[in-house]
């Protein structure tokens, strides 16, 4: 029969929807055709009516056997068979229970025996992946539109062939990794949009009817088209900062100035590099430290929380480069986050929400997870020698890890802390720091001991962790048993030379699972080093932030402990090396430190330890100086950038850059002065590169020192902010460190506790400002302490604020940027030079710019508010409209200064904004604060004046003979709105929130920053726009430009 155009079925095998299949002419039901086992020439005979096809379940007789005639297995022999299986049954669990886990259980670890035809194609999908993942990267963006929305439909209905009981289940993730690269190769270098939408309809009708072969030889031939200097040559760190940059991944962007800077790079595929490799990924070991006792039942309720809203909040959060199927986090963001693919986009998050919950639940075959578990291996170049391994895996693996480790975080805790304080612990590693360095000034303390394991998460020992952490966390053994039940594959290529290693033993490099994994994994071994007959080792204090390990108390205890760790720590994959472990003495103890520890380094100066300092006043500040030096180097190379992207090299700075040094303010006290050089580089020579200024007065300094919202630009001082920061997080780790102390064997955040704290850090950080910024203001003219208030108001900063991201065109060039801040903050202007004179005689400063009609900008400025909000009406409401014409007032008796004419006109018109169908009219008025009608008058009155001016037009007439409500519409050249302004954008952004699925936040977020960006640009349009001729001179060639 044929298939249905609007009746749709589910299908009995996958339980998905049938859109395309074949109905069973006895029970009537409609089956997929790879879940009916046709071929694709009978699947063609029963579409025409030409063959008569009924179900396996219908042509299957009913079995004759009966349970009874089949010899009963003891309640002894089904719990031994289960252990074999390696499943632990309840001590007191019933017979029938018994049975029917014994019966779940051969069913996921029965082997398939598919037939010739399905075994072949799972021959075919794998070969196609192993040859696909060594390609180049080289994929298009999903395009919008029905083709974007048939790829989204088609990886949704692989990724549920995985999550139902189907035939292709082994190979439906391998599935979806040939899919992205076979879908989505970009045909050339230049190819545009339209193109790939062909492409891809034409490409996704190939691979429906499972010819991958042909998308095979296609993706060969564009492959090898690649020109090859996109691979062997190294990228300019300018244009990758850039890019980067554009593409708001400020991280990676910082990453590819310093690693060019410090000459790290990719290293090429030899012999002697695999071999390095294989070191670093060893073979497992053997051991026998094992936990025993009884095994907690599973919490699988606790799962029911992995909703498809919770898959879209963790990819939110996703970063980096795709694994060996080159789908990056960009492009998983892109088809999950994108409202133009929703519905679709939600179905897919479904799956991935379904999947995430079956492997946290479910027993899974490991080989069907291969291709999920795979990852990229890259070698890169190490100083002073030697390459250090980078592992890149697939984002579909990192995002079910990030939804699995979000459910699992307080039992991960609760299993780990306090003594192992990577498993999720807000603030821990500054907790381990302050907790460590305290421990070193008790004055009881002779020592401390940081110890460095080698190869640290490459040599865990997978079976050792995996068996202990079901005891451990019960509820995180199951996804780690699937995801880790077999070696995963590590692809290395560079374009040229091609190799595959296998990761038997620690964690897998590019899983979101790694670290709580391996937190979990050591915590048997940090319990046992407590174990011990001695009495000292009541007075142990230890204390580990992954493979990182730190102890303190006398020399003998410490002595002890180094030895045990040296015993015990190989058992479980814990490898620690002497030679990069620090002993830190006190100085009198140094000899018989020496005599006790003959194969570690000893130092009473300190050393580092987890990004920060422990030891003497004077190896701290020395150690300071070194970073510090660090620090200003990436700080001149940002200043070199800023002198062609300021716009770039200011985002970079204050969302990463800053940040660097933020940690250490944060665990190392009294280093102020030792933060001089910093603060020196910013004032000298970064903030002169984003103004385009020759020179920064300190009046200046102090005002860019404020956050953004009251009116600085977020360009904090080090040097003041040291003492604030430490204390800051000694308050917000103070609880954490007392556990710490105490040497606990739990620990239990309390999120009212910490919720309180963070108020009052936040409030208290909030005063400090404010408090600065008081004496700015009693420092300076009244004039520039009224322009603060206006950088002050809500919507003034807002462009300084967000990422200049290309594909929102939130992007200004150099003379822009630098002109927005000369208007900001009334300073000269510079780059292209401009007239003095205005054409109109005045004398052409910025504020007479913002004020002169001449060359019609003050128009445009109007009409780019106009123009947007009229779209973004358009969007949520009903016939709307630009400037509509008014109805005639025909003798309406209106008050004075109500304007009557015909013809007469408001900016917007539209309905169903205030009201269901309410008609509503907008008018826009954007005025100069510094104007010299507006600079005498108090701030908020001068927005009450505009907007009673504009009732006072056009109100009455609106409500008696337009019969409609109105709304004035006033904002500043600086940015602040009004209060009907303000009421309307929130109104909008509700509207647009039900309307898109975007959040309220998102919305309103969205509208500022637009109109932000629309006044940035037409106040640079407004001192840089050509005017005209001067009048007065008689030349006729004498024009004033921009530039």
């Amino acid at each position: 029969m044929a298939n249905p155009t609007t009746i749709k079925y589910p299908c009995p095998t996958c339980h998905q929807e049938v859109e395309d299949g074949v109905q069973c002419d006895s029970c009537q039901a409609w089956y997929h055709r790879i879940c009916s086992k046709i071929s694709l020439a009978t699947f063609r005979d029963i579409s025409n009516n030409c063959t008569y096809w009924v179900c396996p379940s219908c042509e299957t007789p009913p079995a004759n056997s009966s349970p009874e005639s089949e010899p009963k297995k003891t309640m002894h022999e089904m719990k031994t068979e289960l252990t074999a299986l390696g499943v632990k049954p309840k001590s007191n669990i019933r017979r029938a229970e018994l049975m029917k886990l014994l019966e779940d259980t051969k069913r996921s670890f029965a082997p398939f025996v598919p037939s010739s035809s399905i075994e072949k194609l799972y021959s075919e999908i794998r070969e196609v992946y192993s040859e696909v993942v060594l390609w180049r990267k080289n994929l298009f963006q999903v395009p919008s539109g029905d083709a974007g929305l048939a790829f989204i439909h088609e990886m949704t209905e692989i990724i549920n062939l995985f999550n139902s009981d189907s035939d292709m289940k082994p190979v439906a993730l391998t599935k979806l990794m040939v899919a992205f690269v076979l879908l989505l190769q970009k045909p050339s270098s230049d190819s545009k949009t339209k193109d790939h939408v062909k492409f891809l309809h034409h490409r996704l009708k190939i691979f429906h009817d499972g010819d991958l072969q042909t998308l095979l030889r296609e993706g060969r031939v564009i492959q090898k088209r690649l020109v090859q200097s996109n691979t062997n040559q190294q990228q300019n760190s300018t244009k990758a900062f850039t890019r980067l940059m554009l593409q708001g991944r400020v991280g990676a962007a910082l990453r590819a100035i310093k690693n060019s800077a410090c000459g790290v790079a990719p290293v090429p595929i030899t012999s002697a590099v695999v071999n390095q490799l294989k070191l670093k990924h060893p073979e497992p070991a053997d051991s026998t430290y094992f936990l025993h006792g009884p095994v907690l039942p599973t919490n699988d309720v606790i799962f029911s929380s992995i909703t498809p809203e919770s898959v879209l909040r963790a990819a939110k959060h996703l970063t980096g480069s795709g694994g060996p199927s080159g789908a990056d986090a960009g492009l998983w963001k892109h088809i999950l986050l994108c409202k133009k693919f929703k519905p679709k986009s939600y179905d897919l998050a479904r799956a991935i929400a379904t999947c995430a919950t079956k492997l946290a639940t479910e027993k899974t075959d490991p080989i069907y997870l291969e291709a999920f578990v795979a990852s990229r291996l890259i070698p890169l170049s190490k100083k002073p020698a030697g390459i250090r391994p980078i592992g890149v895996g697939e984002v579909i693996r990192r995002l079910v890890g990030k939804v699995v480790v979000t459910v699992l975080k307080p039992d991960i805790i609760e299993a780990t802390a306090p003594i192992q304080l990577c498993g999720g612990l807000k603030s821990g590693v500054e907790a381990a720091v302050h907790a460590l360095r305290e421990k070193f000034n008790d004055d009881k303390c002779e020592c401390i001991l940081l110890i460095d394991a080698s190869n640290a998460f490459n040599s865990l020992n997978r079976k050792i962790a995996l068996s202990n952490i079901d005891y451990l966390c019960r509820d995180f053994s199951m996804y780690l048993s699937n995801t880790y039940g077999l070696p995963a594959k590590l692809f290395i290529s560079d374009g040229n030379s091609h190799d595959t290693l296998l990761s038997k033993e620690g964690t897998t490099q590019g899983d979101t699972t790694a670290m709580p994994m391996y937190a979990c994994g050591l915590m048997p071994l940090a319990n046992s080093l407590r174990n011990t007959e001695n009495s000292l080792d009541d007075e142990l204090f230890q204390i580990l932030y992954a493979d990182d390990a730190g102890g303190g108390g006398t020399l003998a205890i410490i002595e002890k402990w180094w030895s045990k760790v040296k015993e015990k720590g190989p058992g479980f994959g814990y490898y620690p090396e002497p030679s990069k472990s620090w002993l830190i003495v006190k100085e009198d103890k140094e000899e018989r430190a020496k005599e006790l520890f003959p194969d570690v380094n000893i130092t009473t100066v300190g050393h580092r330890y987890l990004g920060s300092f422990i030891g003497s006043d004077d190896g701290m500040k020395e150690w300071v100086k070194n970073e510090v030096k660090t620090w200003v180097e990436e700080i001149e190379q940002l200043s070199d950038i800023a002198c062609n992207e300021p716009q770039l090299a200011y985002s970079a700075y204050t969302i990463g850059l800053s940040k660097k040094w933020n940690y250490l303010l944060r665990t190392t006290p009294g280093i102020a002065t030792e933060l001089e050089p910093i603060e020196k580089a910013i004032r000298e020579k970064f903030l002169p590169a984003i103004t385009g200024q020759p020179f920064i007065p300190d009046t200046l300094r102090s005002i860019m020192e404020l956050p953004t919202r009251m009116g600085g630009l977020g360009v904090e001082n080090p040097c003041h902010m040291a003492d604030l920061e430490y204390q800051n997080s000694l308050k917000a780790t103070e609880e954490l460190q007392k556990a710490i102390q105490k040497q606990d064997v739990e620990y239990i955040p309390n999120p009212e506790t910490e919720k309180a704290t963070a108020l009052s850090i936040k409030t208290g950080k909030a005063n400090y400002h404010k408090e600065c910024r008081e004496k700015i203001v009693q420092s300076i003219k009244p004039r520039e302490a009224r322009n603060l208030d206006l950088l002050s108001e809500k919507g003034a900063s807002t462009w300084l604020t967000c990422l200049p991201l290309e594909s929102l065109k939130l992007t200004l060039n150099r003379q822009e940027f630098f002109d927005s801040i000369s208007a900001r903050y009334d300073l000269p202007l510079v780059g292209q030079p401009r007239a003095t004179q205005c054409v109109c005689g005045e004398e052409n400063s910025i504020d007479h710019s913002m004020s002169c009609k001449r060359g019609g900008f003050v128009a445009v400025r109007h009409d780019c508010v106009r123009d947007f909000l009229t779209a973004e009406l358009d969007k949520v409401c009903y016939d709307t409209k630009a400037e509509p014409h008014l109805l005639e007032v025909r003798g309406a008796k209106l008050p004075p200064g109500t304007i009557t004419e015909d013809g007469a006109r408001l900016d917007i018109r539209t309905r169903g904004f205030w009201g269901p169908m309410d008609c509503t009219y907008f008018d826009v008025r954007v005025f100069n604060p510094r104007a010299q009608s507006n600079e005498t008058q108090d701030i908020p009155q001068t927005y009450i004046k505009h907007e009673e001016g504009k009732k006072k037009n056009y109100l009455h007439r609106i409500l008696e003979v337009e019969k409609a409500s109105f709304t004035p519409l006033v904002m500043s050249t600086t940015g602040g709105l009004g209060q009907e302004f303000s009421r309307t954008l929130k109104q909008l952004a509700t509207k647009k929130s039900r309307k898109t699925g975007y959040t309220y936040q998102e919305c309103i977020r969205y509208l500022r920053v637009r109109l932000s960006f629309s006044m940035v640009r037409s106040i640079t349009c407004s001192i840089r726009g050509y005017r005209g001729r001067n009048k007065n001179d008689g030349s006729s060639s004498d024009l004033y430009h921009t530039y």
